[in-house]
């Protein structure tokens, strides 16, 4: 068996155990066994967000859209994947490197879970 056919095998066996091929190859390059890395479930990469949970984006000093994640959505005809993104540490990260005045901001109006 060539190296490339065990390689499809593997990643045929992690996509079975709901771990995709980037985070496949992710793992291998950063020296994981093959085992582990075919075998252990992803990190769950944020905790999921309640449906009536009250929030606000905000450009600078401009309120943009307010109220559920899913309103919000809509209001700003983005997905609500994307509005929960604009509230993680990454995407803060990212504005704070390029300057946060063009940037949105994500507030929660609840705090009772941050």
């Amino acid at each position: 068996m060539t190296r490339r056919q065990r390689t499809a095998e593997q990643v045929a066996i992690a996509k079975r155990n709901g771990i995709c091929s980037a985070t496949y190859y992710s793992r291998i390059n950063r020296g994981w066994s093959v085992e582990r890395a075919i075998s252990e479930p992803p990190a769950k990469s944020h905790r999921p967000v309640r449906n009536n949970r009250e929030c606000a984006i905000y450009k600078g000093e401009e309120l943009l859209a307010d109220g559920t994640v899913d309103e919000v959505a809509d209001q700003l005809g983005i997905s609500r994947e994307t509005v929960i993104f604009y509230g993680t540490n990454t995407y803060k990260n990212r504005i704070a490197k390029r300057g946060s005045e063009k940037s949105r901001e994500l507030i929660w109006l609840d705090d009772d879970e941050d």
